[in-house]
């Protein structure tokens, strides 16, 4: 049986090799988590799953690609402990959160994504 802590090093050792870059190339899983704290998880996911029309493919495209990775991130974590139900990717897991869980639910889902993010910023950062 592996330790809360195992399971989020586990998930974010998935993750530490990917790309998370952000404007200009700066790194955006160092600053992620305080933009949850002083917006909350909600408005931080919103932001995340924004998405623009690419101009070459003229297909929906994420706004902020490091964002949307570290959301995907996020989903991974968040399924694998039971606290999303049903949500596979980074939108379905803003209406789950928006539409289907409680304040208690929310505030869960916010404590444990911290959580899980600190040990994503120090492997990937």
């Amino acid at each position: 049986m592996k330790t809360l802590a195992q399971r989020r090093a586990t998930v974010a050792l998935l993750w530490k090799d990917k790309s998370f870059g952000g404007k200009k190339e700066g790194n955006v899983v160092s600053r992620f988590p305080m933009l949850v704290r002083t917006d909350g998880l909600l408005s931080s996911l919103a932001y995340a799953v924004e998405k623009k029309e690419d101009r070459q493919t003229g297909q929906l495209v994420p706004k902020n690609p490091g964002e949307f990775q570290i959301a995907s991130a996020l989903v991974e974590h968040l399924s694998q402990e039971r606290i999303l139900k049903q949500s596979k990717t980074p939108d379905d897991m803003v209406s789950e959160l928006a539409i289907a869980a409680d304040a208690s639910q929310l505030r869960y889902a916010t404590a444990e994504a911290l959580a899980f993010l600190n040990f994503l910023k120090r492997f990937v950062a």
